[in-house]
């Protein structure tokens, strides 16, 4: 399994939303990403993509 203890990031508060609200719905989510340049879109999208792995 994919885990954050594999990572040499260290995500913020507001980059573990959007998993944290995967991890929340039992049904699929669809969520768009729009945060300002360099605040880490793609590890949200890592972070809710390893979330639905699990």
């Amino acid at each position: 399994h994919l885990t954050l203890q594999w990572s040499r990031v260290i995500p913020t508060n507001y980059q573990l939303v959007p998993a944290v609200v995967d991890l929340k719905q039992s049904n699929r989510v669809r969520m768009m990403i729009v945060d300002d340049v360099g605040l880490g879109k793609t590890i949200e999208a890592g972070l809710k993509g390893a979330a639905s792995v699990i």
